[in-house]
């Protein structure tokens, strides 16, 4: 609940445990099945969906805090003061999660986890009956090409579309270990006392079905600004890429994100 004030993206999304460990290994359709116009006396050729293996990974961010002891003793709910001062790292790992989601890559950075930004780095403009059967086809050019750019993301949250990781063994959020009262050094290096915690969250994203979101990328923000833009032109060209705008019956959840 904590997490939610300064990370409202987990008001949408859902999160489950890995099925292997602290990897999340999905099949994901990269080509459709062939149908057939039939005729008396003729049969019917085999044909299946392409499949593609994916492995998913988590990674985890870890924070300590330092509470001096004397500070501790002054206060009439220690509890609460401990409180208090974990409220920056909460928000600290929080926004470092947020921009996680969109932004990190594990080719870049492979302690961390793959965000949307590196599923969806590709746009196809051609005609839509030959849109590359990937996410490619879910990326809309806004036109910027200059150095303000920014995305916007419709984002399905669900078990067959978009979900948040936490390995096997772990629980989804930040995990808090009091340490105890421990000899800490100061800038000079003097020594103190203080209580010490450590907050960890394991974290990774899975994208089932990568149909089920869309992106609007090079969106230029200073023409947007202008109004030289027309976002909702945009929006529509992303709302109906979407696979989740038809109802089909499967709980999910769809936000915007920019």
């Amino acid at each position: 609940d904590l997490l939610k004030h300064d990370n409202p993206i987990l008001d949408d999304a859902i999160a489950r445990q890995c099925n292997m460990g602290a990897v999340e290994r999905t099949s994901i359709m990269s080509g459709y099945p062939s149908a057939v116009w039939g005729r008396l006396y003729k049969g019917v050729p085999q044909s299946k969906a392409s499949m593609q293996q994916v492995d998913d990974t988590t990674g985890f961010l870890e924070a300590r805090s330092e509470i001096d002891t004397r500070l501790l003793k002054l206060a009439k709910d220690p509890a609460k003061q401990r409180l208090i001062d974990s409220r920056p790292f909460f928000e600290t790992m929080n926004n470092e999660m947020a921009t996680g989601i969109f932004y990190h890559d594990i080719a870049t950075t492979p302690e961390k986890f793959k965000g949307l930004a590196a599923r969806y780095a590709n746009y196809y403009t051609g005609t839509k009956s030959a849109a590359p059967k990937n996410s490619a086809a879910q990326v809309v050019d806004g036109g910027g090409r200059g150095g303000d750019n920014t995305s916007i993301w419709f984002v399905t949250w669900g078990d067959h579309a978009t979900s948040l990781l936490y390995p096997e063994g772990t629980t989804a959020g930040i995990t808090m270990a009091d340490k105890g009262e421990e000899a800490v050094k100061d800038g000079d290096g003097n020594t103190f006392y203080a209580k010490v915690a450590t907050y960890e969250w394991h974290i990774g994203l899975t994208v089932k079905d990568w149909r089920y979101n869309a992106r609007i990328a090079n969106i230029d923000v200073s023409d947007t600004l202008a109004g030289n833009v027309d976002l909702w032109a945009l929006l529509r060209q992303a709302y109906y890429r979407l696979k989740s705008r038809r109802r089909d019956g499967i709980a999910s959840r769809t936000a915007i994100y920019m």
